[in-house]
């Protein structure tokens, strides 16, 4: 079977542009656009470990380096930005990040 080809059409591209993501939000975008490219065909989302594998997030890769205010401003923007349960999930995978989402709303240092 020949392998299908995924058109980005320009419009998707200024729209992709004019986003300003991050270069993780970019790979999260590539990521997912490879899941099911044409959209015809229904995909489960991958669990979170398995898409942060995939697009080696980099709030991993700031806890390898240590720094950890990296790791807070993000998650917290992520947070303002209502990602809530992904950032609980988050702070459940890496308990070595020091990081808790409180119930209300607000991330703060542990241990």
């Amino acid at each position: 079977m020949a392998d299908l080809h995924y058109r980005l059409t320009p419009d998707i591209a200024q729209l992709l542009r004019a986003a300003n993501l991050t270069a993780a939000e970019w790979r999260l975008w590539s990521y997912l656009a490879t899941l099911d490219p044409f959209g015809d065909r229904y995909q489960e989302m991958p669990d979170l470990v398995e898409i942060l594998e995939q697009i080696e997030s980099s709030c991993i890769a700031a806890h390898d380096q240590g720094d950890r205010p990296f790791i807070l401003a993000k998650l917290s923007h992520l947070w303002q930005h209502g990602w809530h349960d992904l950032i609980e999930d988050l702070c459940q995978i890496y308990p070595t990040w020091g990081i808790a989402a409180t119930n209300g709303g607000v991330l703060e240092a542990i241990g």
